[in-house]
Protein backbone atom coordinates (compact mmCIF):
# COMPACT_ATOMS: atom_id res chain seq x y z
CA UNK A 1 0.00 0.00 0.00
CA UNK A 2 1.73 3.00 -0.96
CA UNK A 3 2.32 5.62 2.38
CA UNK A 4 1.58 9.09 3.05
CA UNK A 5 4.91 10.64 1.92
CA UNK A 6 4.49 8.99 -1.60
CA UNK A 7 0.94 10.37 -1.73
CA UNK A 8 2.13 13.88 -0.66
CA UNK A 9 4.86 13.21 -3.62
CA UNK A 10 2.76 12.37 -6.21
CA UNK A 11 0.99 15.28 -5.49
CA UNK A 12 3.80 17.53 -5.24
CA UNK A 13 4.67 16.17 -8.63
CA UNK A 14 1.66 17.46 -10.03
CA UNK A 15 2.25 21.34 -9.19
CA UNK A 16 4.50 23.54 -11.56
CA UNK A 17 7.99 24.03 -10.65
CA UNK A 18 8.06 27.01 -11.31
CA UNK A 19 5.67 28.04 -9.03
CA UNK A 20 7.27 26.33 -5.81
CA UNK A 21 8.45 28.29 -2.91
CA UNK A 22 11.66 27.73 -1.39
CA UNK A 23 9.25 26.23 1.56
CA UNK A 24 7.34 24.15 -1.06
CA UNK A 25 10.92 22.82 -2.13
CA UNK A 26 11.97 22.07 1.38
CA UNK A 27 8.60 19.87 2.06
CA UNK A 28 9.26 18.33 -1.52
CA UNK A 29 12.98 17.43 -1.17
CA UNK A 30 12.11 16.10 2.89
CA UNK A 31 9.35 13.76 1.60
CA UNK A 32 11.83 12.51 -1.38
CA UNK A 33 14.00 11.40 1.27
CA UNK A 34 11.20 9.68 3.86
CA UNK A 35 9.78 7.35 0.25
CA UNK A 36 10.72 3.83 -0.82
CA UNK A 37 10.75 3.54 -4.44
CA UNK A 38 10.43 0.49 -6.72
CA UNK A 39 13.47 0.07 -9.20
CA UNK A 40 13.53 -2.36 -11.98
CA UNK A 41 16.59 -4.33 -11.82
CA UNK A 42 18.65 -7.36 -13.30
CA UNK A 43 19.23 -9.72 -10.51
CA UNK A 44 22.64 -11.47 -11.75
CA UNK A 45 23.29 -14.03 -8.41
CA UNK A 46 20.82 -17.09 -8.06
CA UNK A 47 18.03 -15.08 -6.15
CA UNK A 48 14.65 -16.15 -5.35
CA UNK A 49 11.58 -13.97 -6.74
CA UNK A 50 8.14 -13.18 -4.73
CA UNK A 51 4.85 -14.46 -6.94
CA UNK A 52 5.13 -10.32 -7.34
CA UNK A 53 8.37 -9.76 -8.27
CA UNK A 54 8.94 -7.20 -5.90
CA UNK A 55 11.80 -7.89 -3.72
CA UNK A 56 12.23 -5.62 -0.85
CA UNK A 57 16.20 -4.82 -0.54
CA UNK A 58 16.42 -5.44 2.99
CA UNK A 59 15.98 -9.08 2.20
CA UNK A 60 18.85 -10.08 0.46
CA UNK A 61 21.79 -11.55 1.11
CA UNK A 62 25.00 -10.66 0.99
CA UNK A 63 25.99 -12.56 -2.25
CA UNK A 64 22.68 -11.48 -4.17
CA UNK A 65 24.31 -9.39 -6.90
CA UNK A 66 21.92 -6.96 -9.20
CA UNK A 67 22.42 -4.02 -11.39
CA UNK A 68 19.87 -1.31 -12.20
CA UNK A 69 17.88 -0.76 -15.41
CA UNK A 70 18.62 2.14 -16.97
CA UNK A 71 16.67 4.45 -18.96
CA UNK A 72 18.95 6.14 -22.50
CA UNK A 73 17.64 8.94 -24.26
CA UNK A 74 19.58 11.46 -26.45
CA UNK A 75 23.07 9.81 -25.28
CA UNK A 76 22.47 9.88 -21.72
CA UNK A 77 21.51 7.65 -18.97
CA UNK A 78 19.09 7.78 -16.29
CA UNK A 79 18.24 5.99 -13.03
CA UNK A 80 14.98 5.39 -12.84
CA UNK A 81 12.38 5.35 -10.07
CA UNK A 82 8.40 4.65 -9.51
CA UNK A 83 6.64 5.96 -6.77
CA UNK A 84 4.17 2.48 -6.91
CA UNK A 85 3.18 -0.64 -8.68
CA UNK A 86 0.62 1.76 -10.43
CA UNK A 87 3.12 3.55 -12.46
CA UNK A 88 5.69 0.54 -12.71
CA UNK A 89 2.92 -2.00 -14.06
CA UNK A 90 2.74 -0.53 -17.54
CA UNK A 91 5.72 -1.56 -18.39
CA UNK A 92 7.92 -5.10 -19.01
CA UNK A 93 9.89 -4.92 -15.97
CA UNK A 94 9.77 -8.29 -14.53
CA UNK A 95 12.40 -7.99 -11.51
CA UNK A 96 11.67 -4.89 -9.31
CA UNK A 97 13.34 -3.85 -6.09
CA UNK A 98 11.99 -1.97 -2.78
CA UNK A 99 14.30 0.66 -2.18
CA UNK A 100 14.64 3.33 0.32
CA UNK A 101 16.28 6.68 -0.45
CA UNK A 102 19.36 6.12 2.16
CA UNK A 103 19.55 3.29 0.51
CA UNK A 104 19.62 4.15 -3.28
CA UNK A 105 22.33 7.28 -2.33
CA UNK A 106 24.93 4.54 -0.69
CA UNK A 107 24.25 1.58 -3.77
CA UNK A 108 24.35 3.81 -6.72
CA UNK A 109 26.43 7.37 -5.63
CA UNK A 110 29.92 5.52 -6.59
CA UNK A 111 28.34 3.82 -9.67
CA UNK A 112 29.74 5.70 -13.40
CA UNK A 113 27.96 6.54 -16.18
CA UNK A 114 24.66 7.75 -14.86
CA UNK A 115 23.69 11.11 -15.78
CA UNK A 116 20.25 11.54 -14.23
CA UNK A 117 17.26 10.36 -11.84
CA UNK A 118 13.77 9.92 -13.10
CA UNK A 119 11.05 9.77 -10.86
CA UNK A 120 7.67 8.22 -12.56
CA UNK A 121 9.73 8.72 -16.11
CA UNK A 122 6.78 7.31 -18.34
CA UNK A 123 4.47 9.18 -16.17
CA UNK A 124 2.95 12.68 -17.40
CA UNK A 125 4.13 14.37 -13.84
CA UNK A 126 7.34 13.02 -14.01
CA UNK A 127 10.46 14.85 -11.88
CA UNK A 128 13.88 14.83 -12.70
CA UNK A 129 17.53 15.25 -11.21
CA UNK A 130 21.01 15.72 -12.31
CA UNK A 131 22.65 12.52 -11.01
CA UNK A 132 25.30 14.75 -8.73
CA UNK A 133 22.23 16.45 -7.26
CA UNK A 134 20.04 13.46 -6.63
CA UNK A 135 23.00 11.40 -5.01
CA UNK A 136 23.79 14.66 -2.34
CA UNK A 137 20.14 15.09 -1.07
CA UNK A 138 21.23 14.60 2.18
CA UNK A 139 24.50 16.14 1.99
CA UNK A 140 23.09 19.64 3.32
CA UNK A 141 22.79 20.18 6.98
CA UNK A 142 20.10 22.35 7.03
CA UNK A 143 17.77 19.81 4.65
CA UNK A 144 17.81 16.90 7.04
CA UNK A 145 14.92 17.95 9.16
CA UNK A 146 12.42 14.84 8.84
CA UNK A 147 9.09 15.78 6.19
CA UNK A 148 6.37 15.94 9.29
CA UNK A 149 7.94 18.10 11.37
CA UNK A 150 8.75 20.22 8.18
CA UNK A 151 5.14 20.07 7.88
CA UNK A 152 3.85 20.90 11.55
CA UNK A 153 6.15 23.94 11.54
CA UNK A 154 4.68 25.33 8.24
CA UNK A 155 1.00 24.36 9.61
CA UNK A 156 1.20 26.38 12.61
CA UNK A 157 2.30 29.58 10.18
CA UNK A 158 -1.43 28.58 8.25
CA UNK A 159 -3.52 31.80 7.09
CA UNK A 160 -7.02 31.70 8.35
CA UNK A 161 -9.34 31.98 5.39
CA UNK A 162 -11.33 35.20 5.19
CA UNK A 163 -14.96 33.46 4.53
CA UNK A 164 -16.70 30.27 4.45
CA UNK A 165 -15.72 27.88 1.88
CA UNK A 166 -16.29 24.66 0.60
CA UNK A 167 -13.28 21.80 0.28
CA UNK A 168 -13.62 18.02 -0.93
CA UNK A 169 -11.95 14.96 0.46
CA UNK A 170 -11.62 11.92 -2.02
CA UNK A 171 -11.41 8.66 -0.53
CA UNK A 172 -11.38 5.16 -1.55
CA UNK A 173 -13.72 3.94 0.70
CA UNK A 174 -15.98 5.93 3.85
CA UNK A 175 -13.51 5.77 6.22
CA UNK A 176 -14.35 8.98 7.78
CA UNK A 177 -18.00 8.17 7.63
CA UNK A 178 -17.30 4.96 10.07
CA UNK A 179 -14.83 6.74 12.22
CA UNK A 180 -17.76 8.68 13.23
CA UNK A 181 -18.34 9.27 17.08
CA UNK A 182 -20.99 10.69 18.49
CA UNK A 183 -21.80 12.62 15.75
CA UNK A 184 -18.12 13.84 15.05
CA UNK A 185 -14.79 13.14 13.85
CA UNK A 186 -11.04 14.40 14.57
CA UNK A 187 -8.29 13.61 12.06
CA UNK A 188 -4.89 12.27 13.58
CA UNK A 189 -3.16 13.30 10.36
CA UNK A 190 -2.84 16.36 8.36
CA UNK A 191 -5.95 15.51 5.47
CA UNK A 192 -5.50 16.21 1.50
CA UNK A 193 -8.76 18.28 0.51
CA UNK A 194 -9.21 20.03 -2.99
CA UNK A 195 -11.42 23.05 -4.17
CA UNK A 196 -13.16 20.37 -6.82
CA UNK A 197 -15.42 17.97 -6.60
CA UNK A 198 -13.72 15.67 -9.35
CA UNK A 199 -9.89 15.76 -8.41
CA UNK A 200 -9.22 12.64 -7.52
CA UNK A 201 -11.19 10.54 -10.33
CA UNK A 202 -10.02 6.84 -8.49
CA UNK A 203 -11.58 7.39 -5.85
CA UNK A 204 -15.11 7.11 -5.52
CA UNK A 205 -16.09 7.86 -2.25
CA UNK A 206 -16.97 12.10 -1.48
CA UNK A 207 -16.58 14.18 1.04
CA UNK A 208 -18.15 17.79 0.98
CA UNK A 209 -16.60 20.16 4.41
CA UNK A 210 -17.94 23.48 5.46
CA UNK A 211 -14.99 25.19 7.11
CA UNK A 212 -16.18 28.17 8.53
CA UNK A 213 -14.25 31.77 8.26
CA UNK A 214 -11.06 31.88 10.06
CA UNK A 215 -10.43 28.15 9.41
CA UNK A 216 -6.39 27.55 8.88
CA UNK A 217 -4.99 25.98 5.56
CA UNK A 218 -1.67 25.31 4.63
CA UNK A 219 -2.13 25.24 0.64
CA UNK A 220 1.41 24.83 -1.28
CA UNK A 221 2.09 26.10 -4.62
CA UNK A 222 -0.49 27.69 -7.12
CA UNK A 223 -3.88 27.20 -8.44
CA UNK A 224 -2.79 28.22 -11.85
CA UNK A 225 -2.65 25.68 -14.52
CA UNK A 226 -1.84 22.83 -11.79
CA UNK A 227 -4.13 22.51 -8.66
CA UNK A 228 -2.41 23.32 -5.44
CA UNK A 229 -1.84 20.95 -3.00
CA UNK A 230 -4.39 21.77 0.25
CA UNK A 231 -3.63 20.34 3.94
CA UNK A 232 -6.40 20.38 6.50
CA UNK A 233 -4.06 20.45 9.96
CA UNK A 234 -4.43 17.64 12.14
CA UNK A 235 -6.59 17.35 14.98
CA UNK A 236 -9.28 19.01 12.83
CA UNK A 237 -12.56 18.36 14.17
CA UNK A 238 -15.40 17.77 11.62
CA UNK A 239 -19.26 17.66 12.62
CA UNK A 240 -21.12 14.77 10.55
CA UNK A 241 -23.81 16.73 8.56
CA UNK A 242 -25.62 14.09 6.15
CA UNK A 243 -25.41 11.88 4.38
CA UNK A 244 -25.87 12.83 1.05
CA UNK A 245 -26.02 9.54 -1.23
CA UNK A 246 -24.24 6.10 -0.79
CA UNK A 247 -20.97 7.92 -2.01
CA UNK A 248 -20.96 11.80 -0.56
CA UNK A 249 -21.46 12.95 2.90
CA UNK A 250 -21.28 16.41 4.03
CA UNK A 251 -19.55 17.84 6.78
CA UNK A 252 -18.48 21.09 8.91
CA UNK A 253 -15.34 22.04 10.44
CA UNK A 254 -15.78 23.07 14.29
CA UNK A 255 -12.47 23.39 15.83
CA UNK A 256 -8.78 22.93 14.85
CA UNK A 257 -7.39 21.84 18.06
CA UNK A 258 -3.89 22.07 16.54
CA UNK A 259 -3.63 25.89 17.46
CA UNK A 260 -5.22 25.97 21.11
Amino acid sequence: MIDENTILLKRFMKLDPDELTQEDTGVLLGLIRKCNFLIPVEITSDAELPEDGVVDATTLDKHSHFKPKALKEEGMTHIILFTDEEEIKSNEYTEIMNFNVKDIVQAYRSLPGFDGVYINPFSEYCMGFPFDTFMSIFDDEELKLDSYEELLELFKEAPQIEEDMILYIKEEESFMYNAIKDGIIENSMPVEASLHDEYDEENEVLNKIKLPEGTRLLTLGQEDDYEPVILIPPNTVFKFDEKIDDNMYAWTCINQKFYE
